[in-house]
């Protein structure tokens, strides 16, 4: 029985590993855009050997976005063969104390477990959509702010020149204070 569920939680973990190997920091700042994830990838590259297992293995607990855990992995350089032995201890260790508690507390326990573990789910999915609505939402508005100032594709917008070139002068509005202030008394 333990088999069965250690094989059904890791079954696809290794394509958010390879995620992460192959895509690097990009998908992990889709789990998590802006300078809080350039700042934690730029310091999983310091971590010490043993703390990426070890993130591993308590990625099978419940409430721990484990797809972004497993995507970390593979950016921290974690190769496969290890990184799917850790994640089936972790599998192993959740999924024997949930059949312990069964066994010795009886259904309530598990009942509780499952009910963590299932709005951990609806959570992850939650965030996997508002980072991937903010991501399409800032890439159009990109693309419009480029097609607004004539820009080329490839390059972005400089704001200051597309304002004056629609007449807007920046500093209008601090013109009478400017002028005030350089009034000889």
């Amino acid at each position: 029985m333990i088999a069965a569920g250690v094989f059904g939680m890791i079954k696809f973990d290794w394509l958010f590993w390879l995620a992460g190997r192959r895509w690097g920091a990009r998908i992990v700042e889709m789990f998590a855009p802006g300078d809080f994830a350039k700042r934690f990838v730029s310091s999983i590259r310091s971590w010490p050997a043993w703390a990426t297992p070890l993130a591993v293995v308590a990625a099978a607990l419940p409430g721990v976005p484990a797809p972004a855990v497993f995507a970390v992995a593979g950016l921290a350089g974690m190769r496969l063969v290890p990184f799917l032995i850790v994640d089936a201890i972790g599998a192993a260790a959740i999924t024997g104390l949930v059949a312990g508690l069964g066994y010795g507390i009886g259904q309530h326990a598990v009942d509780v477990v499952l009910m963590i573990d299932e709005y951990a789910l609806w959570i992850t999915l939650a965030l996997v959509v508002l980072v991937s609505v903010r991501a399409g939402y800032r890439g159009y508005r990109e693309d419009r702010e480029k097609k607004a100032c004539g820009a080329p594709a490839d390059r972005g917008c400089d704001h200051r020149k597309w304002l004056e070139g629609v007449g807007y002068d920046a500093l209008a509005p601090l013109r009478p204070i400017t002028s005030v202030m350089s009034r000889p008394n």
